[in-house]
């Protein structure tokens, strides 16, 4: 959503969206957080939003508020993060005070990855996981532990979804990865 590409006018219509649909919680993901930052920092852009409520039916005088406090109770914002090469990513997510969730989302998780920085002072939530498919690159289980221990000290939930190393398996990443998963982190709890 946050590419280049995508026209602003469409942005500020899902960010109506997402404002009239209260009851709904949207997760948004990006590798462009400079972009989603710059936009959320911006007046014009909340003034936009303002003027296209009316667009999806009569505001609450609780849609009216999230606009006048440029922040959204049911908005996730995060941002992909595979190593550490990508975690300056963090920086703009940790700025960007719009949703009530600020999240990374570490998967395909290719290489060790120190989020310390960033845990209890910006990001919320962590989630990791291996990259599936036939082509898949490995995610070494020490990797997968240490974020699962980088969270568990700063006290930022963290969600764990597959380790799909091919290696591992001989060459095969089907469904018994999932019980191979939790032995493996259950073994340095």
């Amino acid at each position: 959503m946050w590419h280049e590409a995508v026209d602003a006018d469409f942005i500020v219509r899902v960010f109506a969206v997402v404002i009239v649909a209260e009851k709904h919680t949207f997760q948004m993901l990006t590798k462009r957080p400079g972009r989603m930052h710059s936009m959320l920092a911006s007046g014009q852009f909340w003034g936009l939003v303002r003027a296209t409520l009316p667009d999806y039916g009569p505001p609450s005088p609780a849609a009216e508020a999230a606009v006048d406090a440029r922040f959204l109770p049911n908005l996730w914002l995060g941002v992909s993060v595979e190593s550490q090469k990508w975690a300056f990513r963090l920086d703009k997510l940790a700025a960007t005070t719009a949703g009530a969730v600020r999240f990374a989302s570490c998967e395909p998780l290719l290489g060790e990855l120190d989020l310390r920085p960033w845990l209890g002072s910006g990001l919320d939530w962590v989630i990791a996981g291996g990259e599936s498919g036939p082509k898949s690159r490995p995610a070494h289980p020490d990797w997968v532990r240490s974020l699962r221990d980088q969270c568990q000290m700063s006290g930022v939930p963290y969600f764990f979804k597959l380790l799909c190393t091919i290696e591992v398996l001989g060459g095969e990443c089907a469904v018994p990865i999932a019980a191979y998963s939790r032995r493996l982190l259950a073994r340095a709890a």
